[in-house]
C-alpha cells in the first residue's frame, strides 16, 4: 500500500513538471521578450515644378505664356511640320515678335534663333537642341496656359517635346520665348478616334 502511494506521488510530481511547474519565466511563458512595432514616419517631398519654354507673346488664339514644343525630326534647313502637310494647322509656328533683325540680335538667350521657313519664308522662332535648330510650335489642343498636353505626340514624322528654357540672354527681345512652368502634370498622350496623328504610349 506504501508503495502504490509513493508512485501515485511520482507520477503526480512529473505531471506538474511537464505542465511548467518548477520555476517561472516572463514574457508569456515562450521565454522569448515581446517588442511592440515602431511606425515609421512618412516623408512627403513636393515635386519641383516643370520648367518649360513658353510664348511671351500671343501666337494665333493663344496668349503669352503657353507651352513651346519641338518635333523631333524637325530642323530649320529640313521642315517635317508644313504648311503642305497641314501640320501647322495644328502645330502653330511661333512667329510672333520676330524679325529679320532678331536672327543676329545681341542678347538673345542661349540656343534661341530667328529663320525663314522654306515652305512660306515666314519667320519663326528655333531653339538649339543637342547641337540642332529646331523650330518652335505652339499646339492648338492645349486650352490653357500652364499645360503641355501634346508632350508625347507622334505625328508628322517625329515626337513632340517641349524644350526646357535655355540661359537667359542678356537683352529683352519682343517675341524671345521665356520660361515657364507647368501648372499640372504633364499627362501622358491618349488614342483619339479619327486623329490626323498617333500618339506615343511612352510620353517624352
Amino acid at each position: 500500500m506504501r508503495r502504490a502511494s509513493l508512485l501515485a506521488g511520482s507520477v503526480l510530481a512529473l505531471t506538474l513538471a511537464a505542465c511548467g511547474g518548477g520555476g517561472s519565466t516572463t514574457g508569456g511563458g515562450s521565454g522569448l521578450p515581446t517588442t511592440t512595432p515602431t511606425a515609421t514616419p512618412t516623408v512627403t517631398n513636393s515635386p519641383a515644378a516643370t520648367q518649360v519654354l513658353v510664348t511671351t507673346l500671343t501666337s494665333g488664339t493663344q496668349g503669352p505664356g503657353f507651352t513651346l514644343y519641338t518635333l523631333s525630326d524637325d530642323t530649320t534647313t529640313t521642315l517635317a511640320c508644313t504648311v503642305a502637310s497641314g501640320c501647322t494647322g495644328l502645330w502653330i509656328p511661333y512667329s510672333a515678335g520676330a524679325t529679320v533683325a532678331d536672327e543676329s540680335a545681341a542678347g538673345l538667350s542661349s540656343g534661341i534663333s530667328v529663320f525663314a521657313r522654306s515652305d512660306n519664308s515666314a519667320l519663326q522662332w528655333a531653339i538649339m537642341v543637342n547641337g540642332v535648330a529646331r523650330p518652335l510650335y505652339t499646339y492648338a489642343g492645349d486650352s490653357t496656359t500652364g499645360v503641355a498636353t501634346g508632350v508625347g505626340i507622334v505625328s508628322f514624322g517625329g515626337t513632340w517635346a517641349a524644350p526646357m528654357p535655355p540661359a537667359a540672354g542678356s537683352a529683352t527681345i519682343s517675341g524671345e520665348p521665356d520660361a515657364g512652368s507647368l501648372s499640372t502634370p504633364t499627362p501622358g498622350p491618349t488614342s483619339t478616334p479619327g486623329s490626323p496623328y498617333i500618339h506615343n504610349r511612352n510620353p517624352f
